[in-house]
């Protein structure tokens, strides 16, 4: 087997500039526009002032919360996802979310195992129809759980760790979902409880977890208060559109210009300070 070409030796002046800069862009999407980032503009105060006053036991109803919307997002991706859709007017996922956020902010953390999991699977649908515009053929798995994938990318790891980089995060995701997809075409099927399917689970619920937390600090700040949940879910919404529209970009100029190209490319961007 031919050894794979160091990264430094690829031709990355075959990517032309429209290109380049379109990669850079969607780059940019996902690793510099946070959550925290758009709550910060809507409110003028940043969220890790709120986070603080958060009662510890925020979460461990955060942590199963998550696990369950993550849960339910994957059987679906495994079932199926619409592949002929287009995506919709972004009006109308955030018209759906911030109805069920209102919801949710009525009745408080008490709500959130029941809304987070229809939210999340609202903008799932989205990401899936995102997916398709860009180029993805979703009768196939792969394609499936990459739009999974777009909570992880848009989550985050730690607050202690947020400038993860897009590939290292890819990096890590693909081995944990190739092995989901061998489970899968091994078995006809795929038991939601295989220790697989539980580390890709736990993997995406770690990442996205950060970004819940400031979703329910956020409804704690007088500025949103007045509209509660539905301003927060609106804003969710919107961030994990944005980061699955930078994503599904990416991949396509990957299958125009091959993965290890632009990878290359990613890594001797100039890092700004």
């Amino acid at each position: 087997m031919n050894a794979e070409p160091p990264r430094d030796s690829l031709d990355t002046a075959s990517v032309g500039e429209a290109d380049r800069r379109l990669f850079f862009e969607s780059i940019d999407t996902i690793e510099r526009r946070s959550f925290a980032a758009r709550v910060a503009e809507f409110t003028g105060d940043p969220i890790d002032k709120v986070l603080r006053f958060l009662p510890t036991m925020v979460s461990d109803t955060l942590r199963d919360a998550v696990n369950g919307a993550m849960l339910e997002c994957l059987e679906l991706a495994l079932a199926s996802l619409d592949s002929g859709s287009t995506a919709p007017h972004p009006l109308v996922p955030s018209l759906l979310t911030g109805v069920t956020g209102g919801l949710g902010g009525f009745f408080g953390m008490l709500a959130l195992p029941i809304e987070l999991p229809v939210t999340t699977a609202i903008i799932l649908r989205s990401i899936a129809a995102i997916a398709g515009e860009e180029g993805e053929d979703l009768d196939q798995l792969e394609a499936r759980l990459a739009c999974l994938e777009v909570f992880a990318l848009g989550g985050g790891s730690s607050h202690a760790n947020r400038d993860i980089g897009y590939y290292t995060t890819r990096t890590v995701m693909a081995r944990m979902m190739t092995d989901v997809m061998c489970l899968v075409s091994g078995r006809g099927a795929c038991d939601v409880g295989a220790p697989v399917v539980l580390r890709l689970v736990s993997e995406i619920t770690t990442r996205m977890g950060y970004v819940v937390l400031e979703k329910v600090g956020a409804t704690t700040i007088p500025v949103v208060g007045a509209v509660g949940g539905a301003a927060v879910n609106v804003m969710f919404t919107k961030h994990f559109l944005g980061v699955a529209r930078a994503h599904f970009v990416i991949r396509r100029l990957e299958r125009r210009h091959g993965f290890e190209v632009l990878r290359a490319l990613y890594a001797a961007r100039p890092v700004a300070n």
